[in-house]
């Protein structure tokens, strides 16, 4: 039913008018769509897009798609900057990695801070009524250093930091700080800003390893903070993503 779906959205949404194609292969994150029924790839160079089959991927999943896209797609679907992708394969983006997420804002560990929780998967909510969350992709090897990140569900155009400690605080359910909670302290890292494209994505490129020298048997929580500067929920105009660990091998 979900592969119907989203086929039958791009059938549907295309436009009318052909439009070049050309060969697509990008590993990203699945994030969830605005729009019902309309779950986006969000690619680690920080692109959305349509894929008309999901396979049995769900929203959280990292992938390697390849296919075709039509940059110039029309859908109804509000999806992306990237177009649409007719797939022709869906797999894995190498070997992986060890990161686990944590420190939702779900209500279920620690209490956001004026009852704004977010859905399961989720940062505390927003001023668009819903959380950020953040996902991990590549592998955790320093030596091949491809670790990327990508965040999902913040303010469009605010700036966004990826930084990351070597305490999970509160056994990791996180302390209040500002309108969400803060997953990690320690010795932190701020690693860099980005800004967030108009569906609220960003995404941190690989090379964060190096970039910081991180070694081989640390773990480091992982987690993004960003500006929600007009109508935050408890008024502190920022607020944080769920945290996620990850071990780093050789």
């Amino acid at each position: 039913m979900h592969k119907l779906l989203a086929a039958l959205l791009v059938l549907l949404c295309s436009s009318t008018l052909a439009s070049a194609q050309a060969h697509f292969d990008e590993c990203g994150v699945i994030v969830a769509g605005s729009t019902t029924g309309c779950p986006k790839f969000f690619a680690v160079h920080g692109t959305t897009y349509l894929l008309d089959d999901y396979g049995t991927f769900q929203v959280g999943d990292t992938l390697r798609v390849q296919g075709a896209l039509d940059p110039g797609c029309l859908t109804l679907c509000i999806v992306s900057n990237g177009g649409c992708v007719t797939v022709s394969n869906l797999g894995s983006c190498g070997p992986g990695n060890s990161a686990s997420p944590f420190c939702f804002g779900d209500g279920v560990g620690a209490a956001c801070p004026c009852a704004n929780h977010g859905a399961m998967g989720q940062g505390c909510a927003n001023s668009t009524g819903a959380g950020a969350s953040l996902t991990a992709s590549g592998s955790d090897s320093v030596a091949a250093d491809d670790l990327a990140f990508s965040a999902g569900g913040m303010l469009a155009g605010q700036p966004s930091l990826l930084f990351s400690g070597l305490t999970a605080l509160n056994g990791g359910n996180g302390v209040v700080f500002g309108d969400g909670l803060r997953c990690t302290g320690g010795i932190v890292l701020r690693h860099s800003i980005a800004v967030p494209n108009g569906l609220g994505d960003a995404a941190w490129p690989s090379g964060l390893a190096s970039a910081a020298g991180i070694i081989a048997g640390d773990t480091r929580h992982f987690q993004g903070w960003y500006r929600d500067p007009s109508s935050s929920p408890c008024g502190s105009g920022f607020n944080l993503t769920h945290g996620v660990s990850v071990n780093f091998t050789p």
